[in-house]
Formats: structure tokens, sequence, C-alpha cells
């Protein structure tokens, strides 16, 4: 675009009908740009060696990475995807610390009664030679004390097995409606910027370029409108990069991939 503007200007300035100083601000304009591209390239190779790090390699095997940033999943509603994320490996693992702790309360009430320790037998006497039935009964000392120390203990880490899993669940509920709301909105925004926003942008470029030619509009209009575009189009992607970020935590909240669109 830079480039094309400036062409379009120098043409004018030879022309007559272009001023000097628009030619000037057009060359910095294109400087400009370049830098910005030589960035934006320095950006992508720094990405490619930290993903390529992912599969521990130290260098890009991959020539041009192939994706689609504006191909989302299905996402159903959020009470699903709610239930969905309650089943999820994060939320069972304190279902199974709770059914061990309610195991080992469950053990030692159990352990109280079994200490409890009967004697039955037969007794003779030696002065008279009768004998008797003799019944015994044994219960050590402070066991009582010791039990119910423990069984205490064993309940409060049940109690707090109980309240992790709920500020668990809470933190997830959270979370997940972020995630669901957040994507929700910037993929309002990338339909309004592909069907209307742009195109509307676009349309008023090119007429305003004709115009500029025409010498009935300035300068200054004609980079206003340029800006507005570039700066739509930075506003489509980051909007879609948005969502899709939004869209790899819902997975990862409900421990499964989305339904791809069809």
């Amino acid at each position: 675009m830079a480039v094309n503007t400036l062409a379009v200007l120098e043409n004018r300035a030879k022309q007559g009908a272009g001023t000097d100083y628009e030619v000037r601000r057009a060359r910095a304009a294109l400087a400009q740009a370049k830098l910005r591209l030589n960035s934006l390239r320095r950006e992508y190779q720094r990405g490619s060696v930290k993903l390529a790090a992912y599969w521990g390699e130290t260098t890009p095997k991959w020539i041009v990475l192939e994706g689609d940033l504006y191909q989302f999943r299905e996402v159903v509603s959020y009470e699903e995807l709610y239930r969905e994320a309650q089943s999820s490996p994060a939320i069972a693992v304190f279902a199974s610390e709770a059914r061990i702790r309610d195991a080992e309360l469950a053990l030692l009430k159990t352990q109280s009664i079994s200490d409890i320790n009967w004697q039955l037998g037969v007794r003779q006497f030696e002065n008279s030679d009768d004998t008797a039935f003799v019944a015994g009964l044994s219960i050590p000392l402070f066991s009582g004390t010791r039990k119910t120390g423990a069984v205490k203990a064993a309940r409060a880490a049940q109690n707090e097995v109980v309240f992790e899993q709920a500020s668990a669940q809470l933190k997830m509920h959270v979370q997940l409606f972020e995630a669901y709301s957040q994507r929700a909105q910037h993929l309002a925004a990338v339909n309004a910027y592909r069907n209307t926003i742009l195109p509307e942008l676009s349309a008023s470029l090119r007429a305003t370029q004709h115009a500029y030619e025409a010498g009935r509009y300035s300068y200054i209009e004609l980079i206003a409108v340029q800006r507005e575009l570039l700066n739509a189009k930075q506003a489509l992607i980051e909007n879609a990069a948005a969502a899709s970020l939004n869209q790899s935590t819902i997975e990862q909240l409900v421990a499964k991939p989305l339904t791809p669109r069809k």
C-alpha cells in the first residue's frame, strides 16, 4: 500500500499536480512500513524457534506454517460446557480423594469397636472342686480419647477435601465463563470486521484514491483512510487470535477438543 501511494504521488509530482512535501512524507511512510515489516519477520523467526523447541529441535524444519486463523470450532451452550468440565480429570481428582477420606473415617470408626476384647472360659475352685463359667471384657486405657482425636482429624481432612473441591469448581466456573464470554465477544468482532468494516473501508479507500488522483481530495485524507484500513486489518487478526486462545482455554478446562465446524 505504501509503495503504490508513493508511485502515485511521484507521478502526480512529475505532472505538476502534486507537491514535494507529499512525496517526502510518502517516502518516510514507506521507510516506516519497511521497518515494521522487518520487525514482524524477526518476530516470526523468534516464534518459529520457540515452536520448534516443543519438538526438541533447535532449528525449525518447516518452510511455511499452515493453518487458518479464521477457522473456529463449534461451541455448545455454556451450561453444557460446565457439565463437561465438572467431570474433567482435574475435578475427578478431588472426588477420588474424597472417597479415600470417607474410607479412612469409616475404618477408624470400626477400629474403635474392634479394640474391645471379650474373654470366655471355665474356672475351677481348689477348695471346693467347683467349676464356673467366667467372662472378661478388656478395653485399652485411654483408647477412647485416642480414637476420638483420630476421628476428628480424619473428619477434618474429609471436610478439607470437600472445601477444596468446591473451591476448585468455583474457580473453574469463573475461568470457563470468562473464556466462553470473551470468545463470543471476539468472534462477534471478527464477523463484523470481515463482513462489514473491512469491505466498507476498502471501498472507501478505492474511492478516496480516485478522488485524490482527480485532485478532489488531499494527501492527508488519503493517508487517513489508508491508516483506518490497516488498523482494521490488524484488529481483525488480533480478535481472531484472541478467539483462538479462548477456544484453547475452553478445551483445556473441559479436557477434550471441541467439534470442528462442518
